[in-house]
Protein backbone atom coordinates (compact mmCIF):
# COMPACT_ATOMS: atom_id res chain seq x y z
CA UNK A 1 0.00 0.00 0.00
CA UNK A 2 3.00 2.34 0.74
CA UNK A 3 4.30 2.19 -2.63
CA UNK A 4 0.82 2.61 -4.51
CA UNK A 5 0.35 5.95 -2.26
CA UNK A 6 3.46 6.84 -3.67
CA UNK A 7 2.41 6.02 -7.11
CA UNK A 8 -0.54 8.47 -6.39
CA UNK A 9 1.75 10.80 -5.16
CA UNK A 10 3.78 11.35 -7.95
CA UNK A 11 1.25 11.97 -10.13
CA UNK A 12 -0.27 14.51 -8.40
CA UNK A 13 3.11 16.28 -8.05
CA UNK A 14 2.79 16.07 -12.05
CA UNK A 15 -0.52 16.47 -12.78
CA UNK A 16 -2.23 20.03 -13.05
CA UNK A 17 -5.26 18.65 -11.45
CA UNK A 18 -6.35 17.05 -7.90
CA UNK A 19 -5.75 13.43 -8.71
CA UNK A 20 -6.88 12.05 -5.54
CA UNK A 21 -10.68 13.11 -4.91
CA UNK A 22 -10.66 14.22 -1.52
CA UNK A 23 -14.20 13.01 -0.72
CA UNK A 24 -12.96 9.45 -1.18
CA UNK A 25 -10.08 9.62 1.18
CA UNK A 26 -11.74 8.47 4.66
CA UNK A 27 -11.45 4.70 3.10
CA UNK A 28 -13.92 2.52 0.99
CA UNK A 29 -17.10 0.53 2.63
CA UNK A 30 -18.37 -2.83 1.04
CA UNK A 31 -21.97 -2.76 2.20
CA UNK A 32 -23.48 -6.03 3.47
CA UNK A 33 -26.37 -6.90 1.54
CA UNK A 34 -26.18 -10.33 1.15
CA UNK A 35 -27.18 -11.61 4.54
CA UNK A 36 -25.74 -13.71 7.17
CA UNK A 37 -22.71 -15.72 5.83
CA UNK A 38 -21.38 -12.33 4.37
CA UNK A 39 -21.55 -10.52 7.52
CA UNK A 40 -19.96 -13.42 9.12
CA UNK A 41 -17.10 -13.94 6.34
CA UNK A 42 -16.33 -9.64 6.81
CA UNK A 43 -16.27 -10.53 10.70
CA UNK A 44 -13.79 -13.04 10.21
CA UNK A 45 -12.23 -10.47 7.83
CA UNK A 46 -12.08 -7.80 10.52
CA UNK A 47 -10.70 -10.79 13.38
CA UNK A 48 -7.77 -11.32 10.80
CA UNK A 49 -6.53 -7.78 9.78
CA UNK A 50 -7.77 -5.38 12.89
CA UNK A 51 -5.64 -2.64 11.89
CA UNK A 52 -6.74 -2.64 8.41
CA UNK A 53 -10.34 -3.18 8.00
CA UNK A 54 -13.39 -2.84 10.49
CA UNK A 55 -16.71 -3.59 10.87
CA UNK A 56 -19.26 -0.24 11.04
CA UNK A 57 -22.77 0.28 11.76
CA UNK A 58 -24.00 2.41 8.95
CA UNK A 59 -26.73 3.88 10.32
CA UNK A 60 -24.06 5.66 12.63
CA UNK A 61 -21.73 7.11 10.22
CA UNK A 62 -22.06 10.47 9.32
CA UNK A 63 -20.36 9.92 6.12
CA UNK A 64 -22.39 6.57 5.06
CA UNK A 65 -25.58 8.74 5.71
CA UNK A 66 -28.24 8.23 2.49
CA UNK A 67 -27.72 4.41 2.51
CA UNK A 68 -30.49 2.12 2.69
CA UNK A 69 -32.36 1.64 5.58
CA UNK A 70 -31.94 -2.40 4.96
CA UNK A 71 -28.48 -1.55 5.17
CA UNK A 72 -27.03 -1.94 8.77
CA UNK A 73 -23.41 -3.14 8.52
CA UNK A 74 -20.54 -2.61 6.81
CA UNK A 75 -17.02 -3.37 6.70
CA UNK A 76 -14.49 -0.18 6.31
CA UNK A 77 -11.24 -0.75 4.36
CA UNK A 78 -9.35 1.89 6.33
CA UNK A 79 -7.25 3.04 3.52
CA UNK A 80 -9.13 2.82 0.56
CA UNK A 81 -8.43 5.48 -1.66
CA UNK A 82 -11.00 6.96 -4.47
CA UNK A 83 -8.44 8.11 -7.86
CA UNK A 84 -9.51 9.60 -11.18
CA UNK A 85 -7.84 7.34 -13.10
CA UNK A 86 -7.20 9.33 -16.18
CA UNK A 87 -5.72 11.98 -14.16
CA UNK A 88 -3.57 9.63 -12.48
CA UNK A 89 -2.64 7.65 -15.38
CA UNK A 90 -1.76 11.35 -17.34
CA UNK A 91 0.03 12.13 -14.31
CA UNK A 92 2.56 9.20 -14.24
CA UNK A 93 2.90 9.31 -17.89
CA UNK A 94 4.38 13.10 -17.60
CA UNK A 95 6.62 11.83 -15.03
CA UNK A 96 7.94 8.97 -17.02
CA UNK A 97 8.57 11.58 -20.12
CA UNK A 98 10.63 13.89 -17.56
CA UNK A 99 13.33 10.85 -16.98
CA UNK A 100 13.81 11.30 -20.98
CA UNK A 101 14.20 8.60 -23.43
CA UNK A 102 10.50 7.67 -23.57
CA UNK A 103 8.42 7.97 -26.94
CA UNK A 104 4.94 7.40 -27.82
CA UNK A 105 3.97 5.79 -31.09
CA UNK A 106 0.32 4.49 -32.33
CA UNK A 107 0.72 1.21 -34.11
CA UNK A 108 -1.59 -1.98 -34.57
CA UNK A 109 0.36 -4.84 -33.18
CA UNK A 110 -1.07 -8.37 -33.63
CA UNK A 111 1.77 -10.80 -32.71
CA UNK A 112 4.63 -10.41 -30.74
CA UNK A 113 6.79 -11.94 -33.74
CA UNK A 114 6.90 -8.19 -34.46
CA UNK A 115 9.79 -7.65 -32.22
CA UNK A 116 11.87 -9.90 -33.43
CA UNK A 117 15.18 -9.18 -34.89
CA UNK A 118 14.89 -5.69 -32.44
CA UNK A 119 16.61 -4.36 -29.85
CA UNK A 120 13.27 -4.92 -27.87
CA UNK A 121 14.18 -7.09 -24.70
CA UNK A 122 11.09 -7.11 -22.40
CA UNK A 123 7.41 -6.56 -23.84
CA UNK A 124 4.93 -6.01 -21.63
CA UNK A 125 1.17 -6.38 -22.70
CA UNK A 126 -1.04 -4.08 -21.40
CA UNK A 127 -3.96 -3.57 -23.68
CA UNK A 128 -6.73 -5.29 -21.55
CA UNK A 129 -9.77 -6.64 -23.35
CA UNK A 130 -8.08 -6.37 -27.00
CA UNK A 131 -5.39 -8.67 -25.45
CA UNK A 132 -6.79 -11.64 -27.32
CA UNK A 133 -6.01 -9.81 -30.74
CA UNK A 134 -2.29 -10.76 -30.14
CA UNK A 135 -2.17 -13.58 -31.71
CA UNK A 136 0.08 -15.33 -29.64
CA UNK A 137 -2.47 -14.90 -27.10
CA UNK A 138 -5.58 -15.43 -28.22
CA UNK A 139 -6.05 -19.50 -28.36
CA UNK A 140 -4.87 -20.00 -24.77
CA UNK A 141 -6.17 -16.71 -22.84
CA UNK A 142 -9.81 -17.08 -21.30
CA UNK A 143 -10.54 -13.45 -20.87
CA UNK A 144 -14.00 -12.25 -22.13
CA UNK A 145 -14.63 -8.40 -22.97
CA UNK A 146 -17.17 -6.97 -21.46
CA UNK A 147 -18.71 -3.03 -22.14
CA UNK A 148 -18.98 -1.46 -18.52
CA UNK A 149 -21.12 1.83 -18.51
CA UNK A 150 -20.71 4.18 -15.41
CA UNK A 151 -23.14 7.34 -14.80
CA UNK A 152 -22.32 10.00 -13.32
CA UNK A 153 -24.64 12.11 -11.20
CA UNK A 154 -24.24 15.44 -10.08
CA UNK A 155 -26.30 17.61 -7.22
CA UNK A 156 -29.63 19.20 -8.34
CA UNK A 157 -29.26 23.10 -7.99
CA UNK A 158 -33.01 23.27 -7.17
CA UNK A 159 -33.56 19.78 -5.83
CA UNK A 160 -33.42 19.39 -1.73
CA UNK A 161 -30.33 19.65 0.16
CA UNK A 162 -29.16 17.62 2.51
CA UNK A 163 -25.70 15.72 3.84
CA UNK A 164 -23.86 13.71 0.57
CA UNK A 165 -22.31 10.32 0.66
CA UNK A 166 -18.84 10.74 1.44
CA UNK A 167 -17.40 7.60 1.24
CA UNK A 168 -17.49 5.37 -1.79
CA UNK A 169 -19.35 1.99 -0.84
CA UNK A 170 -19.73 -1.27 -3.23
CA UNK A 171 -22.04 -4.42 -3.09
CA UNK A 172 -22.37 -5.66 -6.11
CA UNK A 173 -22.54 -2.15 -7.53
CA UNK A 174 -20.72 0.58 -6.35
CA UNK A 175 -20.84 4.64 -5.58
CA UNK A 176 -18.07 7.02 -5.76
CA UNK A 177 -18.34 10.46 -4.34
CA UNK A 178 -15.61 12.91 -6.61
CA UNK A 179 -15.12 16.58 -5.42
CA UNK A 180 -12.80 18.97 -6.82
CA UNK A 181 -12.05 22.39 -6.26
CA UNK A 182 -15.71 23.91 -7.47
CA UNK A 183 -17.75 20.67 -8.05
CA UNK A 184 -18.83 17.26 -6.25
CA UNK A 185 -19.96 14.30 -7.94
CA UNK A 186 -20.91 11.19 -7.99
CA UNK A 187 -19.62 7.33 -10.36
CA UNK A 188 -21.62 4.88 -9.66
CA UNK A 189 -21.21 1.74 -11.79
CA UNK A 190 -20.94 -0.31 -13.42
CA UNK A 191 -23.04 -2.15 -16.25
CA UNK A 192 -22.01 -5.72 -17.63
CA UNK A 193 -22.93 -5.31 -21.20
CA UNK A 194 -21.63 -8.22 -23.96
CA UNK A 195 -22.60 -6.67 -27.14
CA UNK A 196 -21.92 -2.96 -28.47
CA UNK A 197 -18.31 -2.51 -27.14
CA UNK A 198 -16.76 -0.14 -28.92
CA UNK A 199 -19.97 2.12 -29.25
CA UNK A 200 -20.68 5.31 -27.80
CA UNK A 201 -21.93 5.52 -23.91
CA UNK A 202 -25.61 5.22 -23.55
CA UNK A 203 -27.28 7.03 -20.14
CA UNK A 204 -30.16 5.36 -20.82
CA UNK A 205 -29.23 1.89 -21.19
CA UNK A 206 -27.09 2.47 -18.18
CA UNK A 207 -30.00 3.92 -16.09
CA UNK A 208 -32.56 0.85 -17.24
CA UNK A 209 -29.49 -1.59 -16.26
CA UNK A 210 -27.91 0.00 -12.88
CA UNK A 211 -29.89 2.74 -11.70
CA UNK A 212 -32.49 1.05 -9.10
CA UNK A 213 -29.40 -1.38 -7.77
CA UNK A 214 -27.63 2.18 -6.90
CA UNK A 215 -30.34 2.99 -5.24
CA UNK A 216 -30.45 0.25 -3.28
CA UNK A 217 -27.01 1.15 -1.89
CA UNK A 218 -28.18 5.19 -1.94
CA UNK A 219 -31.24 5.87 -1.39
CA UNK A 220 -31.28 10.13 -2.09
CA UNK A 221 -30.30 9.07 -5.74
CA UNK A 222 -34.54 8.20 -6.63
CA UNK A 223 -35.02 11.64 -4.84
CA UNK A 224 -35.20 14.86 -6.73
CA UNK A 225 -31.70 15.62 -4.82
CA UNK A 226 -29.76 14.51 -7.58
CA UNK A 227 -29.84 14.18 -11.38
CA UNK A 228 -28.25 11.90 -13.72
CA UNK A 229 -26.25 13.48 -16.26
CA UNK A 230 -23.97 11.53 -18.63
CA UNK A 231 -22.58 7.92 -19.15
CA UNK A 232 -19.07 7.16 -19.52
CA UNK A 233 -18.32 3.40 -21.51
CA UNK A 234 -15.46 1.43 -21.52
CA UNK A 235 -14.41 -2.37 -22.35
CA UNK A 236 -12.81 -4.29 -19.71
CA UNK A 237 -11.23 -8.22 -20.16
CA UNK A 238 -12.42 -10.38 -17.49
CA UNK A 239 -11.10 -13.61 -16.28
CA UNK A 240 -13.41 -16.67 -15.49
CA UNK A 241 -15.62 -16.10 -12.84
CA UNK A 242 -16.15 -19.04 -9.30
CA UNK A 243 -14.01 -20.13 -6.52
CA UNK A 244 -10.67 -21.35 -7.80
CA UNK A 245 -10.61 -19.19 -11.10
CA UNK A 246 -7.08 -17.71 -11.76
CA UNK A 247 -6.61 -14.18 -11.79
CA UNK A 248 -6.28 -12.45 -14.96
CA UNK A 249 -2.47 -11.55 -14.03
CA UNK A 250 -2.01 -15.40 -13.62
CA UNK A 251 -3.68 -15.98 -17.01
CA UNK A 252 -1.30 -14.65 -18.66
CA UNK A 253 1.79 -15.71 -16.62
CA UNK A 254 0.15 -19.80 -17.50
CA UNK A 255 0.20 -19.06 -21.00
CA UNK A 256 3.09 -16.96 -21.77
CA UNK A 257 5.84 -18.36 -19.81
CA UNK A 258 8.38 -16.60 -22.06
CA UNK A 259 7.91 -13.20 -21.83
CA UNK A 260 7.38 -11.32 -18.35
CA UNK A 261 3.63 -9.69 -19.08
CA UNK A 262 2.80 -8.04 -16.06
CA UNK A 263 -0.29 -5.07 -14.82
CA UNK A 264 1.65 -3.54 -12.49
CA UNK A 265 2.63 0.30 -13.20
CA UNK A 266 4.54 -0.15 -9.83
CA UNK A 267 7.04 -2.80 -12.01
CA UNK A 268 6.71 -0.32 -15.44
CA UNK A 269 7.68 2.90 -13.15
CA UNK A 270 10.67 1.34 -12.31
CA UNK A 271 12.70 0.76 -15.63
CA UNK A 272 14.51 3.38 -17.13
CA UNK A 273 14.27 3.20 -20.97
CA UNK A 274 10.68 2.03 -22.85
CA UNK A 275 8.72 3.28 -25.56
CA UNK A 276 4.52 2.09 -25.61
CA UNK A 277 3.67 0.80 -28.60
CA UNK A 278 0.03 -0.19 -29.86
CA UNK A 279 -1.16 -1.11 -26.55
CA UNK A 280 2.85 -2.49 -25.47
CA UNK A 281 5.46 -1.37 -23.77
CA UNK A 282 8.49 -2.06 -25.52
CA UNK A 283 11.44 -2.39 -23.30
CA UNK A 284 15.27 -1.94 -25.18
CA UNK A 285 18.12 -4.50 -24.50
CA UNK A 286 20.25 -3.10 -21.41
CA UNK A 287 17.74 -0.54 -19.56
CA UNK A 288 19.60 -1.90 -15.74
CA UNK A 289 18.97 1.99 -14.27
CA UNK A 290 16.68 1.98 -12.59
CA UNK A 291 14.36 4.94 -12.02
CA UNK A 292 12.01 4.75 -9.01
CA UNK A 293 14.25 6.92 -7.07
CA UNK A 294 14.42 9.08 -9.29
CA UNK A 295 10.51 9.26 -9.13
CA UNK A 296 10.97 9.49 -4.95
CA UNK A 297 8.97 6.06 -5.18
CA UNK A 298 10.95 5.33 -1.34
CA UNK A 299 12.13 2.03 -0.54
CA UNK A 300 10.41 -1.16 -1.62
CA UNK A 301 8.77 0.50 -4.84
Amino acid sequence: MEESIALVEVAERHSSRRVLSKAGSTGIVRLVTKGEKQLKDYQKCQDTFPNEVQLVDTQACRDLQGVGQNITKGLRVQDGLALNGSLYIQGLWEACTQLGDINWAHDHIHSLQTFEDTDVDVVVVCCGAASKSISELAPDLPVTPVRAQNIRYVPNPDGPKGPSLSVPVISGRYLVPFESEDAFWLYGGATQENSGFWGPADLRVALDEIHDQLVSLYEPLASEAWLAVEAKAGVKGCPPRGVGSPSLAVLFQMCFNSLYVTHSLETISRRARFRWLGGCIILPHNFQNQVGSRLDLGQGA
